[in-house]
């Protein structure tokens, strides 16, 4: 983690954030590039604080959904049945803060993937070691190891994962940061243990077994038969 990316970290504590939200935002920010058709998967409208961080290009055009839509323009998902939308639809899609709320997740991965176009891609993110947090369920949390092994069984391929927050320290002032009340505090705490786990994870590998999140990305295979120049049947 370089100045930069300290200093980002530090300045989402002005914003009421917690650790664990930073750190995601950090990988929103340095991670996550999308164009063209791009489904959000769980955002029920643009006014998540992340859609002003992910890079969009010019061509990219939105759809968000929910349950439960109030408005007008968002299309309504039931996350544990077939998603009402054409196969090989989508260049991207975004689940961020979605898959532990997901009784079925093997569905919703298997029909992210169904929903995209070949190569197209999935970029996802979710909290692991983290409080209950009901919206309107939380039923789940995933290791990196975890993750990973859905998402090879649910036909990804090129499948990147990391793990966010990483440390004892880091986990420790999540928890108990948001019961202080100043900011600067807070802040300094943050700095505290971000250092603290630095020095500790090099004489105490075990320390990076202890992490707030995980990010990922995956994309869906290629066509294959178009590759290999066979016609369709």
């Amino acid at each position: 983690m370089n100045f930069q990316d300290i200093k980002f970290i530090i300045s989402q504590c002005s914003h009421g954030t917690t650790l664990l939200r930073a750190f995601q935002n950090l990988d929103f920010k340095n991670k996550v590039e999308v164009s063209k058709e791009t489904i959000d998967l769980g955002a029920k409208d643009s006014l998540y604080a992340y859609h002003q961080l992910i890079q969009k290009s010019s061509d990219t055009k939105m759809t968000y959904t929910d349950l439960h839509p109030k408005n007008e323009g968002i299309l309504k998902i039931n996350f544990d049945h077939e998603f009402p939308i054409d196969s090989n639809t989508f260049n991207n899609v975004l689940v961020f803060n979605v898959l532990e709320h997901v009784w079925d997740t093997r569905n919703l991965l298997s029909e992210s993937n169904r929903i995209l176009v070949p190569d197209g891609t999935m970029w996802g993110s979710v909290p692991f070691l983290f409080r209950y947090h009901q919206d309107p369920t939380d039923f789940w949390r995933f290791t990196h190891e975890a993750l990973e092994e859905l998402l090879k069984r649910n036909h990804f391929c090129e499948i990147e994962v990391s793990t966010y927050g990483v440390g004892c320290f880091s986990v420790s002032v999540n928890t108990f940061s948001n019961l202080l009340r100043f900011k600067i505090l807070i802040a300094s705490l943050w700095i505290i243990a971000i250092g603290l786990d630095s020095l500790l994870t090099r004489i105490w590998p075990q320390n990076k077994t202890y992490y707030l999140g995980v990010f990922f990305k995956a994309k869906k295979q290629k066509n294959l038969e178009a590759e290999a120049g066979i016609e369709p049947a």
